[in-house]
């Protein structure tokens, strides 16, 4: 079922192409959606009626195909500093340390 809604169907379909921790993830859709909110209202406030607002906002952001790699990227960093720290967290310790 489509959205109207162009912010709502953009980050429907983003969080469609990431794949990773699902905190990490929704907190990075967060950051995307707040992004495009922002960017719609300040053309609301330029005079733009809303939807065109929403449709502006996601087309100078960039389409999914172009962001979502770097996206992706970012995810697979905190997967892998998540990761570490676990590593890290459960390594025995030598005595005397």
């Amino acid at each position: 079922m489509p959205i109207d809604d162009p912010i709502d169907g953009y980050v429907a379909e983003l969080s469609r192409a990431l794949h990773g921790p699902r905190r990490a993830k929704r907190d990075l859709i967060a950051e995307v959606r707040d992004g495009l909110i922002d960017a719609a209202e300040a053309y609301q406030a330029a005079g733009l009626d809303r939807p065109e607002a929403e449709r502006r906002a996601v087309a100078e952001f960039g389409t999914v195909g172009e962001i979502a790699p770097g996206l992706q990227e970012e995810l697979a960093a905190a997967t892998g500093q998540r990761l570490g720290a676990l590593l890290f967290l459960s390594a025995p310790r030598s005595p005397g340390t």
